[in-house]
């Protein structure tokens, strides 16, 4: 688990992910079904899409948001690494 997710309080970690799985369901699919990566790259989305005006990591490069999960990156950090990568390849 994410170090920035485990200091979530849990109910309110599955009551976002069963948000997430009733209202945007492809969510919880390219997350492998991994409740609490969906929840991170929620984050991640809210964080890129405040940053950019409404952009969302589908709209990145590829970036290894997995990894970024796995390293215990907070989503907002992971979101700036992502955006920093953007601008450094010229795409922004």
């Amino acid at each position: 688990m994410n170090a920035w997710i485990a200091t979530k309080d849990p109910a309110n970690v599955d009551a976002a992910a069963d948000q997430i799985a009733q209202h945007e369901p492809n969510r919880l699919t390219e997350a492998d079904g991994d409740r609490e990566f969906a929840v991170w790259m929620y984050g991640v989305d809210r964080a890129i899409r405040r940053r950019t005006n409404g952009f969302s990591h589908r709209d990145l490069p590829d970036f290894g948001w997995k990894d970024a999960y796995n390293n215990d990156l907070s989503p907002a950090l992971a979101a700036a690494d992502a955006i920093a990568h953007w601008e450094e390849i010229g795409d922004l």
